[in-house]
C-alpha cells in the first residue's frame, strides 16, 4: 500500500473512533514518543500531547531543558475540554495525575483509556540512550519500583478504581505492531481482560497482535 493509501486508511479508521482521552504510560525510554510517532498522529482527529514532540520544535539549545510539568498538565486539561479524542504521554507513575485525567474525560463525558508500555530496564536505558537525555541510575531506579507497582495495579483491576474504561498493557514487540490508536481503543479485551462486577471497565493484559521477537 503507498504512503498516501496507509494514511487514508487511518485516517478514515480514527473518524470512526468514538470520543476517547488515551494516556499511554512508561518509564523514561520505553518507547512512547516512538509508538506516538508511528500510531499517534495518523489523522487530524487526534490532539496529541508528548514532550519529546514538544521539544523537537524548540532549539537545539533548549531541547535537554525539561518542560515545565504544570503548563504540560494545564495543556491536558485544555485538550480534553476542547478536543474529541486526545493522546498523553506520561511516565504515569502519579496517581493524580492519572485521576485528572480520568475526571476530565468523565466531566466531557469521554472514555479514558490507560495503555502502559512495558519495557524491561535495558530496553528503556538504551532509548534513553539514542535520544540523548539518560537518567540517572538512582532515579531510574525509583521509577522502575513505581512502575512494577503500577503494572501490578493493572493486572490485577485495581486501577479500575480510578474511572478508567479501559486498561490496555502492551509489550514494545506487540507496541510495534500498531498502526492506529484509534484502532487500539476499538479493539475489543483480548486474554487476561475480565469484567467486573458489571462496571464495564475491563483490563487487557495484552493487546491483540502476534509479538514480532
Amino acid at each position: 500500500m503507498t504512503a498516501q493509501g496507509a494514511a487514508g486508511v487511518s485516517a478514515a479508521s480514527a473518524d470512526t473512533t468514538p470520543p476517547v482521552v488515551v494516556l499511554l504510560v512508561g518509564i523514561p525510554g520505553a518507547g512512547k514518543t516512538t509508538l506516538i510517532d508511528r500510531a499517534g498522529v495518523n489523522s487530524p482527529d487526534w490532539i496529541v500531547l508528548d514532550p519529546d514532540r514538544i521539544r523537537r520544535r524548540l532549539s537545539p539549545a533548549l531541547r535537554r531543558l525539561p518542560i515545565p510539568y504544570p503548563l504540560y498538565v494545564v495543556g491536558i486539561v485544555v485538550a480534553i475540554s476542547r478536543h474529541t479524542r486526545v493522546l498523553v504521554e506520561s511516565r504515569g507513575t502519579y496517581a493524580w495525575l492519572r485521576r485528572l485525567v480520568t475526571a476530565c474525560a468523565r466531566v466531557r463525558r469521554r472514555r479514558a483509556v490507560l495503555v502502559l508500555l512495558d519495557a524491561s530496564s535495558e530496553a528503556a536505558v538504551a532509548g534513553q540512550v539514542r535520544r540523548g537525555r539518560v537518567v540517572p541510575a538512582r532515579i531510574m531506579r525509583l521509577f522502575i519500583s513505581d512502575w512494577s507497582a503500577l503494572l501490578d495495579g493493572a493486572r490485577s483491576g485495581a486501577l479500575a478504581a480510578e474511572g478508567w474504561s479501559d486498561v490496555r498493557i502492551l509489550t514494545r514487540a506487540q507496541a510495534s505492531d500498531v498502526r492506529d490508536f484509534g484502532d487500539l481503543v476499538r479493539r475489543p479485551s483480548a486474554v487476561g481482560g475480565a469484567e467486573r462486577g458489571g462496571s464495564g471497565d475491563r483490563t487487557l493484559e495484552d493487546a491483540p497482535g502476534p509479538p514480532r521477537d
